[in-house]
């Protein structure tokens, strides 16, 4: 199959079997994968976020239960972290595996994919998430995003062998998904309607039909053998001659697969969005009605008081929020029940017996059910203008390319040969990178674990992009000896050039450098030049290509082998964020020897202040009398033989110091240096302006500098850190 065809034919030709040396490349990523996931998950300090999720689940596996609050996102993290636990005990190691199974199985998502991103595009697509720096990362990283990620390349994934084959499991999975997601975290909204919005354009034909009440025209099987002897044959306008009048009005029975999905993503998710009438409270405001309480309970529905059910006061807001719940969920299950009212009440309930189990904690906490299907929205719409991280609107920008560089690139190239030559597969790829950077880009909380989300649409179309490349080869005219040279050639030249940049010597001087490289594109013109004869101008391209991909692809394994286990421990990275330190963990070992010498943690009685606690709150999980100080009065006085406080209580550690036989400082936290922030923000750390960006980019050194940086990741840019002090009775 040609090249072309590959891009624009809607279905591609469907290899189903696996050939042997497939096998053995996916067991092989498979293994290293598990391996760089797996390995040593308890070595890092544990992160601020990471010690909330982690105690939260320690206490519902202690059997306190488990009360959902959106600050933390969804429930599924904490009762996976529990169940964790409760299989095999509570450590550092145990509340991060869940994730990195997670990590794993996201490797093997795009084999579900194969018929559609092609055999090598799925190999390679799985070799970039295993191999990819960030998903390393986060797969060991005790945060809810790369749940997130799985759950949203899985729902596309079933939506698109519904498309192809329209099996009701694929409806069944894809509910349950969906709850899975919703219960995971809020950024499901923007997941879904990336997805919806593109089923929208697809099945246009579907729905602006139905909209305007138009006849669809029926196929033969629609009329009996001798009706058209009986029936009048007359034209009718918008439709041509008939046989008696158009029979088939365009319901939504008749949608398309396609059509059918939208009505199943739109219909589970309309009332999970009713929190969203809350941007227009301002014009109810007045008549004490509040949907998304900016106090309190932040998000939820609130105003004045209109009568009380034992605990519960149910104010205007709430009666206001139940009517568009109520009215929103009619109208989903109406729609849903005229579409297929067999497969949507089955489909409806395995989305909300999910639903409800999660944010219930298996019915135990029924308040679950008001906090998700209103807060979860509610109190991000609140936090919106928060913009909490304060970052750029091209944040993304920074750090994606940085991290990502390959998908990021391939993605870009993709991108433009999808909208120019593709097909409704590859067209969606494409719109799923651009919409999913534009997305994320816009919102006003912008993370570095936000960039999965951003780095797996990116990996998709990349894996798709390297099979449309390969499978547009002509391998049978190609030698095999020209092949060796081309890769060898291109490895030789890069590694050459590389090898000069970075050097820190000055090996060379200035006019044998000039002449090295030189040397080096003339070479790579040589190569190019011999390619083109041999083979076809396009093809030689392709193959560097190809080699230049290889070769990012180990350096991404060798960078995220950095991140993970090399520096994890220590400042610098920017997707690395606020990050406890190694420094925090070994005064937590001493307080804990000390301890065990005192009679054991349950007797062990220390003081912590605010700021402090809910960075430390795992490491401290074990301990009964555990006093919580707001060190803002100083006559509160503390409590035990050991003291905790920041680096801001540094009035109240003067008062009490005296009562204490030693002290020692440490960092408590640290977040990576925010150089490329707009100029005002961090004036102390440097900054990014029109004039200084062109100047750098202006001096040859600077290029130079860069490349050795990427290299060398030996960032020297200062840490921004929070401290703290410890003192010992």
């Amino acid at each position: 199959m040609t090249g072309f065809c590959n891009i624009r034919c809607d279905l591609n030709t469907r290899d189903t079997k696996f050939d042997r040396w497939e096998i053995v490349f996916y067991l092989t990523i498979i293994l290293v994968a598990s391996a760089l996931r797996l390995w040593d998950l308890g070595f890092r300090a544990v992160g601020y976020d990471e010690s909330l999720h982690a105690f939260y689940s320690y206490q519902l596996y202690q059997g306190e239960g488990f009360q959902h609050t959106p600050l933390m996102h969804g429930p599924f993290q904490f009762h996976g972290i529990a169940l964790s636990f409760l299989l095999f005990g509570d450590n550092d190691y145990t509340f991060r595996l869940l994730h990195a199974l997670f990590g794993i199985g996201l490797v093997l998502l795009p084999i579900l994919l194969r018929d559609r991103l092609g055999k090598f595009g799925s190999l390679a697509t799985s070799a970039m998430i295993a191999f990819s720096p960030v998903l390393i990362y986060y797969s060991r990283y005790a945060r809810n995003d790369i749940f997130m990620v799985f759950w949203t390349a899985a729902l596309v994934i079933f939506m698109w062998k519904y498309i192809d084959e329209g099996k009701s499991r694929y409806i069944y999975l894809s509910s349950i998904t969906l709850a899975l997601a919703f219960a995971t975290k809020e950024t499901t909204f923007l997941s879904v309607f990336i997805i919806c919005s593109y089923l929208i354009v697809i099945s246009s034909t579907d729905w602006i039909t139905w909209l305007l009440r138009k006849p669809s025209l029926g196929s033969s099987k629609d009329l009996t053998v001798d009706m058209t002897a009986t029936l009048e044959y007359r034209y009718w306008p918008g439709y041509g001659y008939l046989y008696g009048e158009p029979l088939l009005r365009h319901t939504l029975a008749r949608f398309s697969n396609t059509g059918s999905f939208l009505i199943l993503l739109v219909t589970l998710t309309v009332p999970q969005i009713s929190a969203v009438f809350s941007v227009f409270q301002k014009y109810v405001v007045d008549n004490g009605v509040i949907l998304a309480n900016t106090s309190g309970a932040i998000g939820a529905p609130a105003g004045d008081l209109l009568f009380s059910i034992g605990e519960l006061s149910v104010t205007k807001g709430i009666i206001l929020a139940a009517i568009i719940l109520i009215m929103l969920l009619g109208l989903s299950v109406t729609v849903g029940v005229r579409w297929d009212r067999s497969l949507w009440l089955r489909a409806a309930g395995l989305f909300y017996i999910t639903w409800m189990l999660l944010f219930t904690t298996f019915l135990t906490n029924f308040v679950g059910f008001g906090s998700g299907i209103w807060q979860s929205l509610g109190y991000w719409i609140v936090q919106h203008g928060e913009r909490r991280g304060d970052q750029p609107w091209y944040y993304y920008l920074i750090i994606a390319p940085w991290y990502e560089t390959l998908p990021f690139v391939l993605s870009l190239i993709s991108v433009i040969i999808f909208v120019i030559k593709g097909n409704k597969f590859t067209r969606f790829l494409a719109y799923w990178v651009v919409v999913t950077f534009i997305l994320y880009s816009w919102a006003g909380e912008k993370m570095p674990w936000l960039l999965v989300n951003i780095s797996v649409p990116m990996i998709f179309a990349s894996g798709k992009l390297i099979d449309i490349t390969i499978n547009s080869i002509n391998w049978k005219k190609l030698r095999l000896i020209w092949s060796i040279q081309a890769v060898l050639a291109s490895l030789a030249c890069i590694w050459l050039l590389v090898l000069y940049l970075v050097s820190e010597n000055n090996w060379l001087n200035q006019d044998l450098r000039f002449l090295s490289i030189g040397l080096v594109a003339m070479l790579l013109g040589y190569l190019y030049f011999i390619l083109s004869r041999k083979l076809s101008p396009g093809t030689g391209l392709k193959l560097v290509m190809m080699t230049i991909s290889c070769i990012m692809l180990v350096f991404g394994l060798r960078l995220g082998w950095n991140i993970s286990y090399t520096s994890t421990n220590t400042p610098g990275e920017l997707i690395v964020y606020a990050q406890g330190s190694a420094e925090a963990r070994d005064v937590i070992d001493d307080i804990n020897e000390i301890a065990e010498k005192s009679g054991g943690v349950s007797e062990f009685g220390l003081s912590v202040d605010r700021d402090t606690y809910w960075g430390l709150l795992w490491y401290i999980r074990e301990y009964d009398n555990v006093s919580y100080l707001d060190t803002s009065d100083l006559s509160n006085e503390p409590y035990g033989s050991v003291l905790l406080v920041s680096e801001n209580s540094q009035k109240f550690s003067d008062k009490y110091r005296d009562q204490y036989t030693s002290n020692q400082e440490f960092m408590y936290l640290w977040w990576p240096s925010e150089w490329y922030k707009p100029c005002g923000v961090y004036r102390f750390q440097g900054c990014l302006n029109v004039s200084n960006v062109a100047d750098a980019v202006s001096k040859k050194s600077n290029w130079r500098d860069l490349l050795h940086l990427y290299w060398r990741r030996d960032l020297s840019a200062p840490v921004l850190s929070h401290n703290a002090e410890v003192h010992y009775d």
